[in-house]
């Protein structure tokens, strides 16, 4: 779950599901399907204020699935999600060559730098994405 200040919401992912609670309503609602996996222990999400938009790492089926990792944008005014397409260098995949094969990825939104930054104890690798502000 991550909250936005701006919108007065409470996002909650949870596999392909996606949530929000309004806090002026006092009221939970199911608002969209998001393109992968949302799980507290397989995905990261975090809410991005700079950009004013909610962003999820995670797969479809979860960590063992043969899916790839991809990072999606949820608009809480549109209440659509977005898959984005990344520039520079794409994030870490799964080793399919290991025995335990699946990633398992940590992470959090640097409001400083902003920054989403990554980080994959299995791989050893740190990922940032910064996400562009809409016009």
């Amino acid at each position: 779950m991550a909250y936005s200040v701006k919108h007065g919401k409470l996002i909650a992912v949870h596999k392909e599901m996606t949530f929000a609670y309004d806090v002026a309503s006092n009221a939970w609602s199911r608002v969209a399907d998001n393109p992968s996996g949302g799980l507290d222990c397989q995905s990261v999400f975090a809410h991005d204020s700079n950009a004013g938009v909610f962003l999820l790492l995670g797969k479809k089926g979860g960590q063992w699935s043969k899916e790839p990792w991809k990072l999606a944008a949820y608009e809480a005014g549109g209440d659509k999600w977005e898959t984005m397409e990344i520039q520079g260098d794409q994030i870490p995949q799964d080793v399919p060559d290991r025995w335990d094969g699946g990633q398992a990825f940590t992470g959090y939104y640097d409001a400083g730098q902003n920054v989403f930054v990554l980080y994959c104890a299995r791989s050893a690798q740190t990922w940032v994405y910064r996400h562009a502000k809409r016009k």
